[in-house]
């Protein structure tokens, strides 16, 4: 039998902050999402890709500021070191096939919530040159 944690009532207002942030999407039609995103403008991936129309808006009912996103990994490849402390964003993220217990692979599509976190979360790093 396994043993529950005790919640934690931040990460509970959390979790039920994004599944009102979802369920707000989910009841928008195609052209309500549309006229939202022309009028917050798109948000950009530290890799150059414009997120999806939903997790722009999902973005936006987390934090207002939002401009330029991405993963912790992806922040240092690029330069920049998240700062310690920093409260994630989140967004929807595709997964790949998968197997399960029987051996048979799906090939529905899945997503997950990805950890991303805005430009502003981060400082630039100093890298070192070696001397040759």
């Amino acid at each position: 039998m396994k043993r529950r944690k005790p919640s934690n009532p931040a990460i509970e207002e959390k979790k039920a902050k994004l599944k009102q942030a979802m369920d707000t999407i989910a009841q928008m039609s195609q052209e309500e999402r549309e006229a939202m995103l022309q009028r917050l403008g798109a948000v950009v991936t530290c890799e150059g890709h414009a997120c999806s129309v939903s997790n722009t808006i999902l973005l936006w009912h987390q934090s207002d500021t939002v401009s330029v996103v991405g993963g912790y990994r992806q922040w240092l490849a690029k330069g920049r070191q998240v700062r310690q402390g920093e409260r994630c964003l989140y967004i929807f993220a595709p997964v790949k096939q998968r197997q399960d217990n029987d051996g048979e692979i799906s090939t529905g599509r899945r997503f997950v919530t990805a950890a991303v976190f805005d430009i502003s979360q981060t400082d630039p790093v100093e890298v070192e040159v070696a001397q040759v």
